[in-house]
C-alpha cells in the first residue's frame, strides 16, 4: 500500500473548512491504497472489516475527497459502469 500525504490532505481539507477526522483518513488511507473501486459499499465492507465505521461516514468521506480532487469517476469500458480512482496530489 503505498503511503499518503496526511499533511497534504489535511491542508486540502482545511482550506474548504473541513476537518481531516480519524475515521476520514481511515477512508483517505484505504482509498489510496486500493488505488480503483466501483461503489460505496465495496470500500465500506472492506474498510468495516479493520475498523468500525458507517456506511454514511465512507459515503460523505467519498463525496468530500472527489469535490476536493482527491477522487475522479471514470467510465469502465468492460462494465460499462462508473468506477472511481485516487489521484495522487503529492
Amino acid at each position: 500500500m503505498q503511503m499518503i500525504n496526511f499533511e497534504l490532505i489535511n491542508k486540502s481539507f482545511e482550506a474548504q473548512g473541513y476537518m481531516l477526522t480519524e475515521k476520514r483518513w481511515f477512508v483517505a488511507e484505504y482509498l489510496s491504497g486500493c488505488r480503483e473501486f466501483s461503489n460505496t459499499e465495496e470500500v465500506w465492507m472492506a474498510l468495516r472489516e479493520r475498523n468500525p465505521v458507517s456506511w454514511a461516514t465512507v459515503s460523505l468521506c467519498i463525496k468530500l475527497l472527489r469535490r476536493l480532487g482527491w477522487i475522479e469517476v471514470f467510465d469502465d469500458e468492460d462494465s460499462r459502469k462508473k468506477k472511481y480512482r485516487w489521484i495522487d496530489n503529492a
